[in-house]
């Protein structure tokens, strides 16, 4: 059958979600015939730096449709956004959300 045209996947407060579960959504949604653009981990601390590595190929790979990543509240920390920054060059994202991170 069709597969559903999927373009935003929202799961801000979702404490069981881990860095496998986001390198997985991430896996997917490199997939050529993905049709996500937008994806929202806010508001799951528990993620912390690890969110960093498992969104990243979204940000260096061409066959990404990702244009909005909301990481808001994700434990992220300063270096944990310096490493993001290097990943954002060829990226095609026109929306990033880091609030609610200790970024100071």
């Amino acid at each position: 059958g069709k597969k559903a045209d999927l373009q935003a996947l929202e799961l801000p407060h979702n404490p069981q979600l881990s860095a496998v579960g986001v390198q997985s959504l991430v896996a997917a949604a490199l997939e050529e015939a993905s049709t996500l653009q937008e994806i929202d981990l806010s508001y799951n601390p528990q993620l912390g730096g690890s969110t960093i590595a498992a969104v990243q190929p979204l940000l260096r790979l061409k066959t990404s449709k990702i244009d909005t990543l909301r990481l808001a509240d994700c434990g992220l920390k300063v270096g944990d956004v310096a490493s993001l920054a290097e990943s954002l060059e060829k990226s095609s994202l026109r929306t990033l959300d880091l609030s609610l991170n200790a970024l100071t």
